[in-house]
């Protein structure tokens, strides 16, 4: 004896049809609001940390051409008698270069923005916030493959919940080699983007959930 499936009523087809159309506009739009939000936070962060690196490149070029005397002031640090006692404790230490004052007087590093200076011997001695992560742990947990919203000219480090810029660049000043180490916060906040995208997807769900009931009992 075969079984016959009764076809569906038409206002059941239509209840489908409305269903499927849904699922579609909740899952486009709920993919590139994630995707949105990804872009602009990468976005941002990457503009900072290239105008950043423009204008540091800018002031080393400036001041490795003009006079001693034109340079800015020596702080407490580069006080020679305060240099000549820090030595005689470290006979490798040395004071961060001129310039490094001139960056933040004429405001090349945009707030937000890490720089660390090594010398030739890749010793720090210059560093502006000094409770982020060393640059060596940064360098070493970057991304083979930067994500496709990602600025390729820089180095993407993802650690834990963190993800940053990060880019070096040797400069050769007054007869010395530095390397200028750059970092930039992208967002400390992935395990809330990660929550976000399950909200999208469970308040999807729900929606069309309740969409599927209310149709089927209206059209019954």
């Amino acid at each position: 004896m075969s079984l016959k499936i009764k076809p569906l009523r038409i206002s059941l087809r239509l209840t489908l049809l409305y269903a499927s159309i849904l699922v579609t506009i909740l899952f486009v739009t709920s993919t590139f609001t994630v995707i949105g939000l990804y872009f602009s936070v990468y976005h941002q962060a990457g503009v900072e940390l290239r105008d950043t690196i423009r204008m540091t490149m800018e002031v080393v070029e400036q001041t490795d051409k003009v006079p001693e005397e034109e340079l800015p002031p020596r702080t407490s640090e580069q006080n020679e008698e305060y240099i000549k006692k820090r030595q005689a404790q470290d006979p490798e230490w040395e004071p961060p270069p001129r310039f490094a004052m001139a960056l933040f007087r004429r405001g090349a590093i945009i707030p937000g923005v890490v720089l660390r200076i090594t010398n030739e011997n890749g010793r720090v001695i210059f560093n502006n916030a000094e409770h982020y992560p060393s640059f060596t742990d940064v360098e070493g947990a970057v991304v083979k493959d930067n994500p496709v919203w990602a600025n390729d000219e820089l180095g993407v480090s993802i650690m834990d919940n963190f993800h940053f810029y990060f880019k070096e660049v040797p400069v050769h000043w007054r007869g010395r080699d530095y390397t200028l180490h750059f970092m930039r916060m992208i967002t400390a906040e992935r395990q809330f983007m990660n929550i976000l995208a399950n909200g999208f997807f469970l308040s999807n769900f729900f929606g069309i959930l309740v969409a599927l009931v209310a149709g089927y009992f209206a059209s019954r």
